[in-house]
C-alpha cells in the first residue's frame, strides 16, 4: 500500500492543493513529507508551479492536470471573518486562477509566492475535485 501526500497553498481567497508525493510506504513517512520546512513555499508561474527550492524543489506543470486543484473563494469579504471549508470554494482552471489574480491585486506578476496552509494524507490515492 501507498500513501499519497498533498500540500495546500493559499493566499488569501485563493488556494492550490497539489500533490508532492505518491510512494510513501508508511502514514508517518507522507506525514514527514507533509510536514518538510523545505516545501512549505511554492512559486506560481504561467505554466508551471515550483515547490521548495534547490535540490528539494518539484515542479508541477500545468499539463498535469490530475496533480492540482485550483480554488477561490468568490465572496472573500463575505467570509472574511470566518474559517474558511472546502464548501466557500469554487474549483477553478489555472488560467482562471491566473485571471483571478490579475483581476484582485493590482500589482500582480508573476512569479506568485504561496505559503503552504495545510497538508493531506491519503490511502492509495488522492483524486483532487
Amino acid at each position: 500500500m501507498n500513501f499519497v501526500t498533498t500540500i495546500g497553498y493559499h493566499d488569501a481567497g485563493f488556494e492550490v492543493e497539489i500533490i508532492v508525493c505518491k510512494t510513501s510506504k508508511s502514514k508517518d513517512e507522507a506525514e514527514k513529507v507533509g510536514n518538510r520546512s523545505t516545501l512549505d513555499k511554492a512559486m506560481l508561474h504561467t505554466d508551471k508551479i515550483i515547490i521548495g527550492k534547490g535540490t528539494d524543489s518539484i515542479i508541477i506543470y500545468k499539463a498535469d492536470k490530475d496533480s492540482y486543484q485550483f480554488k477561490i473563494c468568490p465572496d472573500i469579504e463575505e467570509t472574511k471573518n470566518k474559517l474558511l471549508s472546502d464548501e466557500d470554494y469554487e474549483r477553478v482552471s489555472w488560467d482562471q486562477a491566473i485571471q483571478y489574480f490579475y483581476k484582485e491585486y493590482k500589482h500582480f506578476s508573476l512569479p506568485f509566492s504561496l505559503e503552504a496552509h495545510y497538508y493531506g494524507v491519503y490511502e492509495n490515492e488522492a483524486v483532487l475535485t
